[in-house]
Parts: structure tokens; C-alpha cells; sequence
């Protein structure tokens, strides 16, 4: 014990501060990424025990800016691809009452019917997608394959 410091005690004042410095950098250096690994640690560990977290935001955001047609766009197709059709049907009516003219919405509408098998609802949806967006080829096509059905 006493050998170490006399190294220390030997070391000019230039090289002990080099050393100080270095070892609080390393020290610093550690210490972030540990810290950088426990974060992306907790991120993972709340992705597997909360995997409905991005639903859950989509919905605030749905709830804080109804007005955004966007908004209720994403999340209806965030819940009809986890499997929740029906809960993204209601979702996506509401937001057809607030955003009548909106395609997306209306296309969404038509999909979401038509993979639940109410056609008449598809159809519905359809023709109105139709009315809103009356220069889209697409939309078009869409009804008439409908109606073929």
C-alpha cells in the first residue's frame, strides 16, 4: 500500500492531474453508458409489457385534436391491424361524422366494411367516397368491384 504512494507522491503535479483528468473521463464515459443501456433496457422492457402503448397515444392524440383528420385516420388503421375491426369501424364512423369529405377516412370506411363482410356498409361508403373525391379513377373502380360483389 505505501509503495503505491510513493508513485503517486513521485508523479509531478502535471502527470497526477493528466491522470485525474483521464480517470474522471473514463469514470463519465462509463456512467453514460450504463446509463444509455439501462434506458434502452427500460424502453424495451415497457414495449413488451405495455405493446398497446402506441394505440394508447394514438388515442390521446384522436382525444386532444378531434379537429385532425389524420389523427383518427392512423389510429383506426393501428386498431384494424391489431385485430380490434370493430372497435376501428366505431372509431372511424365518429370520425366520418366530423370529417364527411375526407378520402382517407372514406377508403378506410370501405376497407374495414368490406374485410367484415358488410357490404352494404362498403357500398355505402363507397358512393360517398365517390361524391367527395368525384375525379378519382380509383375511387370509382372501387364501387363498381363493390357492386360486383
Amino acid at each position: 500500500m505505501l509503495g503505491g504512494y510513493s508513485v503517486m507522491v513521485s508523479m509531478t503535479e502535471g502527470e497526477l492531474t493528466r491522470v485525474l483528468a483521464e480517470t474522471t473521463v473514463a469514470t463519465f464515459l462509463e456512467a453514460e453508458k450504463n446509463s444509455l443501456r439501462s434506458r434502452r433496457r427500460k424502453q424495451f422492457l415497457l414495449a413488451q409489457t405495455h405493446s398497446d402503448l402506441p394505440i394508447i397515444l394514438l388515442q390521446e392524440a384522436v382525444a386532444l385534436a378531434p379537429e385532425d383528420a389524420r389523427f383518427a385516420y392512423v389510429y383506426v388503421i393501428a386498431l384494424n391491424s391489431t385485430g380490434r375491426s370493430r372497435d376501428a369501424l366505431e372509431i372511424q364512423k365518429q370520425a366520418d361524422a366530423r370529417h364527411p369529405t375526407d378520402a382517407d377516412i372514406l377508403t378506410a370506411l370501405v376497407t374495414i366494411s368490406r374485410d367484415q363482410v358488410d357490404g352494404e356498409g362498403a357500398i355505402a361508403y363507397a358512393e360517398q367516397l365517390v361524391r367527395v373525391a368525384r375525379n378519382n379513377a380509383q375511387a370509382k373502380m372501387l364501387l363498381e368491384a363493390l357492386r360486383e360483389l
